[in-house]
């Protein structure tokens, strides 16, 4: 593994918002565009545990990190940078989170990077919560993964 990509939502963070003075993972579109533009949406999110040590051990091994997360609202992307930030210190910098407008961009992106660093597509790591996501990233070659393995 010489690159690794994250999703923000449901991987690196635990989505946990206030929707109307309930908490729960999330609301409707425009629930969305009103507490970004609003406030820190991400102040209820929690890290997984076990994510943040992996991402840790795999900076140890001299791994480049990347945050891949799909988000077209500027408020909302700059809530996600934030919450990284926050959460997880140095591991990731601003050139190191990445924003698409579609789900189906996360492939190109991967697909990029690994041919701008002459990296076998296996060797690029990728971790999702959208299962779909997943098994698409797996049928280009890439060392695709489910957030699930780390509820174990």
């Amino acid at each position: 593994m010489k690159l690794a990509f994250f999703d923000v939502d449901g991987v690196l963070s635990i989505p946990s918002y206030d929707v109307d003075g309930r908490v729960c993972a999330g609301g409707s579109m425009e629930w969305w565009l009103r507490a970004n533009a609003e406030s820190y949406s991400y102040e209820l999110c929690r890290c997984p545990k076990a994510v943040k040590k992996f991402l840790k051990d795999r900076a140890a091994e001299g791994v480049k990190l990347f945050v891949l997360s799909t988000e077209d609202i500027p408020s909302a992307r700059e809530n996600k940078k934030r919450f990284v930030k926050e959460n997880y210190g140095k591991l990731f910098c601003d050139e190191s989170m990445i924003f698409t407008q579609s789900d189906a961009e996360k492939i190109y992106v991967l697909k990029k990077y690994a041919e701008k660093e002459n990296i076998p597509f296996e060797e690029v790591y990728y971790l999702d919560d959208t299962y779909s996501m997943v098994l698409t990233a797996c049928e280009f070659g890439f060392d695709a993964h489910h957030v699930s393995e780390f509820l174990e």
